[in-house]
């Protein structure tokens, strides 16, 4: 399941520019979070034959997603940017937005979005605060014959000596079933409020002139990217911050906060990573504004 995640990816480069030309931003969005319900649902019946294909389907929509949601809050950012600077005689004149000037507020959205985003990990410890955790046995059963933490663990991401028997008794099938009940209705929650609250990313004429790309460009699209040498600067950041997540959310956690309080105590240490990384991403503009006035990077708003 993981692998159909974690692989698929790669090709993506191929294929998103495609899948967001032909759909649309706002459409790629709603059937991306589709995509999602159809992986919470695998979960009714929870087989081989209906995780690995819904984990590999996952994997494949996961980039189109994503640089839908960033396409989408930055239109959002920019038409915000020429509401609140709205002057008619721009519009008679067919002026364009000066380069930058939406800069500001296009971090201040990200800003947003991603304090909201963080706090999906602590949404996601509910079921475990509320249903799973009096199910789970205490550390005295399964750190008892640990005795190295941390660097010390030489092989995996659990201690040696580890019980991986964690649940003294099996949940009740209804409770189960109640619990993905309520995830799905969460997940089709999410695909009515794209489709209900979210309008055009981009005006008619502009998809035109998208649309008028040609299918043998857009396949470059991606690559393109690249001859800016400020997004080839940020490639080691996105490669770090996939990295940290994942480090932050198995290694560091179960090698050190597992290992030393027990597996009844990750919801609390997952809850906390998610709280703090909310609270961060707020500081955001406060870092960003305060290098403003120094570096014509970011432009004069």
């Amino acid at each position: 399941m993981l692998m159909g995640i974690n692989v698929t990816p790669i090709a993506a480069l191929l294929y998103t520019p495609v899948l967001i030309r032909f759909f649309g931003t706002k459409w790629m969005l709603f059937l991306s979070s589709g995509i999602y319900a159809l992986f919470v649902s695998t979960n009714y019946w929870e087989r081989y034959y209906t995780l690995v294909p819904s984990a590999t389907v996952i994997g494949v929509m996961i980039v189109p997603f994503w640089a839908s949601i960033g396409n989408y809050i930055t239109r959002m950012a920019q038409k915000y940017y020429e509401f609140v600077n709205y002057r008619e005689e721009h519009v008679r004149e067919q002026r364009r937005v000066p380069r930058g000037a939406s800069h500001k507020y296009i971090i201040i959205f990200q800003s947003i979005f991603y304090s909201i985003f963080h706090l999906s990990f602590v949404l996601s410890q509910f079921p475990v605060y509320f249903f799973l955790n009096k199910f789970l046995y205490s550390c005295n059963h399964t750190l008892f014959n640990v005795h190295d933490c941390g660097a010390s663990i030489q092989r995996g991401v659990l201690p040696k000596g580890f019980n991986v028997t964690v649940l003294h008794s099996l949940p009740p099938s209804i409770s189960l079933i109640h619990v993905e009940s309520v995830l799905m209705g969460a997940a089709l929650l999410a695909m009515l409020l794209f489709l209900v609250l979210c309008g055009s990313a981009y005006r008619p004429t502009e998809e035109i002139d998208l649309r008028s790309i040609g299918w043998g460009n857009i396949f470059q699209l991606p690559f393109k990217h690249f001859r800016d040498y400020r997004l080839r600067c940020l490639a080691p950041y996105f490669l770090y911050s996939g990295f940290e997540v994942l480090f932050a959310c198995t290694g560091f956690v179960l090698c050190y906060g597992v290992c030393s309080l027990g597996l009844e105590k990750l919801p609390y240490l997952i809850t906390a990573y998610g709280l703090s990384a909310s609270v961060f991403s707020t500081l955001a503009p406060c870092v960003s504004f305060g290098y403003h006035a120094k570096s014509p990077w970011l432009g004069v708003p």
